[in-house]
């Protein structure tokens, strides 16, 4: 008898073992963390921001001011889409920058495999706050604090402090 209850105890925390372990890697991979990708887009008009995947995510360019376009001091970011984020353009300050943000799974890691881009961080090169576009699994309708705004179902959010007026021109020009 007590022989039995020794194999049946055993079996038990060897199945309480496996469930744990299939547990803690599931739970790894969708707590994959976000991992900014350098950006070089900087201030040079016209340059690539970080790839994705080897293909370009982003490009910049200098609005002129005209009728029709930023006023003087505004660049364009281009993003070409990825598979979190649809294509894009908005304009930013030219004293600000966009950095992506990529999500790569544990999978991707290991492999060595660039990450998908997920969001976009739009923020002044010195000083706080930022805009952020997007996120991994994020979308419309969620609460956030602060300004927010939509873009084909993409939340746009303001941290931290960020001026109204630069946020509403962003969101504005976003296309």
């Amino acid at each position: 008898m007590n022989k039995k209850y020794t194999i049946s105890a055993l079996g038990i925390v060897v199945a309480i073992l496996i469930i744990g372990g299939i547990a803690y890697v599931v739970g790894k991979k969708s707590n994959a963390p976000q991992m900014p990708a350098s950006n070089e887009a900087g201030s040079q008009s016209g340059s690539t921001a970080a790839t994705s995947g080897g293909s370009q995510s982003g490009t910049t360019g200098t609005t002129g001011g005209a009728a029709g376009t930023a006023a003087t001091g505004w660049k364009t970011y281009h993003f070409a889409g990825d598979a979190y984020l649809p294509a894009m353009a908005f304009e930013y300050p030219s004293t600000w920058e966009v950095l992506p943000n990529v999500y790569r799974t544990v999978g991707d890691q290991t492999a060595g495999l660039p990450g998908q881009v997920a969001s976009l961080t739009v923020q002044p090169r010195t000083g706080a706050g930022s805009i952020v576009i997007g996120g991994f699994q994020a979308r419309c309708g969620a609460t956030f604090p602060g300004q927010t705004a939509c873009f084909k179902d993409i939340p746009v959010r303001a941290i931290g402090t960020v001026s109204a007026s630069i946020f509403t021109h962003l969101t504005t020009s976003l296309r």
